[in-house]
This record gives C-alpha cells, structure tokens and sequence, in this order.
C-alpha cells in the first residue's frame, strides 16, 4: 500500500519527488558560484570591488547609526580611492560608487566627482546601462555643492555631446 502511494506521488509531480524539469546542463549551486567567483576576479580591481560590495550591503542598512556610516564610509574610501573612474562602467560596482555619493559627506563626495570627472569618460558613464544612475546620484546629491557643480560643467568641453543627451528619451 505505501509503495503505491509513493508511486503516485511521484508519477502526479507533488511530493517533493524530482519532476525531470531541471536541464541537463545546469550544474548545482555550488559550482555555479564558483565559476561566478572565478569570472569576477578577472575584472579589474576585482579584490577591492568584492570587499566594497559588503561595506555597501552593511552602509544601506536602514538602521545604522551615523557613526556607523561614517565608519564604513571611511573604509570604504580607503579600499576604492584612485578607483571609482574605472570600476562605475561595472554592474554591480557602479552600486558602491552610487553609495559613496549618497552616504559620504561634502569631502568624500567631492574626491568621488574629481575622480569620475578627471577620469575623461563622464560621457561613457551618462551613456552606459549601469553607470548613467552614478551621474544621477551625482547630480542628486551634489547639486548643493558649487565647487563640485563647477566640476561637472567643467566637463562640458564637447557640446555635441549634449545634444545627444539632450534627444535621448531619458533625458527629456
């Protein structure tokens, strides 16, 4: 009797029993973060990216105190200082540049914008999937800030590129 139970069981896909929908190819969870793991250390900076990313998950935390953020903050400005310019074109690492800008204070908000500016690809940044929500924070958080603003415009050397932002839907 508890055979044929189990046969049903299996048979009307219910029960926990393996159903066959999982592909052949698909290789367990462990292996895949493995290879993940593997794949992102050939990015640049890719040490200092994955230590960042755990201060960023720690520094949105709703329920940290400002101490805690100014900790954090500092750290992570000691592991992505000299950085930022090359690693905000990346997926997940434009989220930490995002964070400085959003959780620094005056001075470490103006080093990220010096960097990003000096960098010479601002451009690059406004038209990249990921990155244009760095230049969106950027604008967001240090609008208030007339030396920072006066980096931004400074930028402004090659008008024909505005006028490609200016008819892009996004920026309209």
């Amino acid at each position: 009797m508890v055979a044929a139970h189990e046969k049903s069981s299996r048979s009307s896909g219910k029960g926990g029993a393996h159903t066959g929908s999982k592909r052949k190819n698909e290789e367990p969870a462990p292996n895949k973060r493995a290879l993940k793991q593997q794949r992102q250390s050939h990015r640049p900076h890719a040490d200092c990216v994955i230590a960042a990313k755990e201060l960023w998950n720690k520094l949105r935390l709703k329920t940290n105190t400002k101490d805690q953020t100014t900790e954090m903050m500092k750290e992570m400005m000691d592991l992505m200082e000299g950085k930022f310019s090359k690693v905000a074109l990346q997926h997940d690492a434009s989220r930490v540049v995002q964070a400085a800008l959003q959780f620094g204070d005056e001075k470490q908000r103006k080093i990220v914008v010096k960097e990003l500016c000096d960098g010479g690809n601002i451009f690059e940044l406004a038209k990249s999937q990921y990155a244009h929500f760095v230049i969106l924070k950027m604008i967001k958080y240090c609008s208030k800030y007339d030396d920072t603003v006066s980096m931004i415009v400074k930028v402004r050397k090659c008008p024909a590129h505005f006028l490609k932002f200016l008819q892009h839907t996004r920026f309209i």
